[in-house]
């Protein structure tokens, strides 16, 4: 619940547990009683988020449709584009884009811990002897699906690049997950078919998100807080973002988990330490060229206009000004847009000014004074 307070998109946590909570009771594991105490306690919870939340909202944004792209019910509204061919098409590329995205960034690392979770409750349900410990794996995949699938839902029509190779909302789960792969890491070099399937499975999937961006001509744009997980990556500087956040994507990671795999084969006890141990040593490099890229230079911009504001407030207070936005400002398509973002900032800012959105068509039209 406290996830999902944070965000909506976190819905995806609330569901695993549920579907946990229900597959305990059938196993009679747990009474069906205390499945309804804690399904009544989440609800509350959920529905106290979900009032506080708009009552805020409404409060800060004055009533703009904006803040409303975050809520579960955009998401829900999508599932009705699922019934059409392109519909099902974006779900499927979103979803491809998603796992991509984190067999990258962990250098397959994710791909190993799903593995390792399967054929661990393929073999539990096989022998009818399904342990504390396969229902832990059982939640923590749950759990990264349903983040997944909510956050293919709200970009089931994606514009742009990075609404298709994502990451936000459901990396926060992926470090339980990983922990199953990472604790049978030794196994890696004796499962004989693991290193060949993963890597064509992998590059097959650049090519193909390749073939999707191309085909639907997707805006080549990459926002650092969606991708922060692979924007340190090595890749050539000639060519387009495209081949670079698919083929180049695809080869280095695949070239990183070919260096772990040969160390494997090392019989050695501290090679798993030592793959563990860059692994970390990376991940904090990458993370820091990310935080650095989404949080130190914008905030910086950010402080310099806020003092800004604050002068301006003054002169502002009682006026009434004219905010210029493009002829396609509200069109559903650029709700995500860069304009969208600065006129919503500015009246953020601007609380008690009263703000006249006009287009440059209407502009145009205006008759304005003389002085």
């Amino acid at each position: 619940c406290y996830l999902f307070s944070l965000h909506m998109r976190n819905l995806g946590i609330l569901v695993a547990l549920s579907l946990v909570l229900v597959l305990l009771a059938f196993l009679k594991r747990v009474p069906w009683r205390h499945v309804a105490s804690i399904a009544a306690m989440v609800a509350l919870c959920a529905g106290l988020v979900i009032f506080v939340k708009n009552y805020y909202s409404g409060q800060i944004w004055q009533g703009s449709e904006f803040p409303t792209i975050n809520n579960t019910t955009s998401a829900f509204g999508s599932v009705l584009s699922l019934f059409t061919l392109q519909g099902l098409l974006n779900l499927l590329v979103n979803f491809l884009g998603r796992v991509f995205y984190l067999g990258c960034s962990t250098f397959f690392l994710f791909y190993w811990a799903v593995f390792i979770i399967v054929r661990d409750l393929w073999r539990a349900v096989k022998r009818k002897d399904l342990a504390v410990f396969h229902i832990m794996e059982f939640f923590a995949l749950l759990t990264m699906l349903g983040e997944i699938g909510i956050s293919c839902l709200f970009m089931i029509e994606p514009t742009r690049t990075d609404h298709v190779l994502y990451g936000r909302y459901h990396e926060q789960v992926l470090g339980p997950l990983l922990m199953f792969g990472l604790m049978r890491l030794q196994g890696l070099r004796s499962t004989r078919y693991f290193m060949p399937v993963s890597i064509a499975s992998h590059l097959t999937a650049s090519g193909l998100l390749f073939a999707y961006f191309r085909a639907f001509n997707l805006e080549a744009v990459l926002s650092p807080p969606s991708m922060a997980g692979v924007l340190g990556f090595f890749s050539p500087t000639d060519v387009s973002v495209v081949v670079r956040y698919t083929f180049s994507l695809a080869m280095f990671s695949a070239f990183i988990f070919l260096i772990f795999y040969l160390l494997l084969c090392i019989p050695k006890r501290q090679m798993v330490a030592i793959i563990l141990t860059t692994v970390a040593a990376a991940w904090v490099i990458l993370g820091y060229q990310a935080a650095n890229l989404i949080f130190y230079s914008r905030t910086e911009a950010k402080a310099v206009f806020y003092e800004l504001t604050r002068d301006m407030q003054q002169m502002w207070q009682d006026a009434e000004i004219c905010y210029v936005v493009s002829d396609g400002h509200d069109d559903p398509a650029n709700v995500f847009s860069n304009e969208n973002f600065t006129l919503l900032g500015r009246k953020f800012c601007f609380p008690r000014t009263r703000m006249q959105i006009v287009t440059i068509r209407e502009l145009l039209e205006m008759e304005l004074p003389a002085n």
